[in-house]
């Protein structure tokens, strides 16, 4: 087991929120690009 300072598990949290974001984000991108692309 490994165990975290209290600091690192907020860092950990905070990072994996932004990638899920970040992730959400591509794929809104992606989408709303496809269909501009499908109307223009």
């Amino acid at each position: 087991m490994i165990f975290f300072s209290g600091a690192g598990v907020d860092t950990l949290l905070v990072f994996s929120d932004c990638l899920f974001i970040l992730r959400r984000v591509t794929i809104g991108v992606r989408v709303i690009g496809s269909h501009l692309h499908h109307a223009g």
